[in-house]
């Protein structure tokens, strides 16, 4: 339960700093917190940035310590090279944090730069990122597990392009938030330009706000399905979120070794999505 306890954060404070400390080092380390960003702008969108400050390993972890690490007096400009905007802090409580830095001008358009400079501390932190263009789903069905089972996993197909990473997304109509799939995180790389590319999604593990560690999706319920190009650091930086999952290593608090950022004095994610989204019914059409 404990563990439980400590996995309920979204990845604004899952990007922790995650040196090796050694025993004889602690009592005379001292822990330099950095910024952590979790940014996103999409296509139709606004953009959306979460700050906190990283937490050392061994802290204390509960939610109301974690709180404390928001950062709430920050200057958060975003430009799409012809024009920027300082963007407004809001309060969010479908976030954790539960405070949003979010423009009101800039709306997010597929083939733009964006850039991210965040002042805090005395400090700037620069990020850049890149929304591809959408690509549309060929095909989307539910399939059960096993014959008479009432869960399953998602069938997808879609054209590649060649050129673009994609992301698969979901969430149910009680969820607030999207939830990145198990093995929906793929290289249009390693496969032809053309090529239809059929994949098997499974469920992604929920964090946040109560741990639900399930893979499968259950039947007869509705489900909305984004499907994301995305730049190479948002590939890889989710790559790195998965491989934490799949390893059975703590997200939260990894031991050895941390997500990929693209934040330059800083650590974290600033990316770019080109998003299409669908609606499903679950339910397993017959043969």
């Amino acid at each position: 339960m404990k563990k439980a306890k400590f996995i309920i954060l979204t990845l604004l404070v899952i990007l922790i700093s995650c040196d090796k400390i050694s025993m004889d080092d602690l009592n005379w380390t001292v822990y330099e917190p950095k910024v952590v960003v979790e940014g996103s702008i999409e296509n139709g969108q606004f953009a959306s940035v979460l700050l906190s400050l990283s937490a050392p390993v061994l802290g204390k972890k509960d939610t109301a310590t974690l709180m404390t690490h928001a950062i709430r007096s920050a200057k958060v400009t975003v430009s799409d090279g012809e024009n920027s905007e300082i963007l407004l802090l809001r309060k969010n409580n479908d976030k954790m944090p539960p405070f949003e830095y979010v423009s009101r001008k800039i709306i997010g358009e597929a083939g733009k730069n964006y850039y991210l400079t965040v002042e805090y501390d005395g400090k700037i932190i620069t990020a850049e990122t890149f929304i591809p263009h959408p690509v549309p789903l060929e095909d989307m069905q539910f399939k059960k597990t096993e014959s008479g089972d009432s869960t399953g996993y998602l069938r997808i197909s879609f054209r590649n392009t060649g050129e673009n990473y994609y992301l698969v997304w979901t969430r149910s109509l009680s969820q607030k938030n999207f939830v990145p799939c198990l093995m929906g995180n793929i290289d249009g790389k390693m496969f032809a330009r053309d090529e239809i590319i059929n994949l098997q999604i499974s469920k992604g593990i929920v964090l946040y706000p109560e741990p639900d560690y399930s893979t499968y999706f259950h039947e007869n319920r509705i489900l909305e399905v984004r499907f994301s190009t995305l730049p190479k650091e948002g590939y890889e930086f989710w790559s790195s979120y998965q491989n934490e999952l799949l390893n059975f290593q703590n997200p939260v608090f990894p031991a050895n070794t941390g997500l990929k950022s693209n934040i330059n004095n800083g650590i974290g994610i600033w990316c770019g999505y080109g998003n299409s989204t669908y609606w499903l019914f679950l339910r397993e059409i017959a043969k």
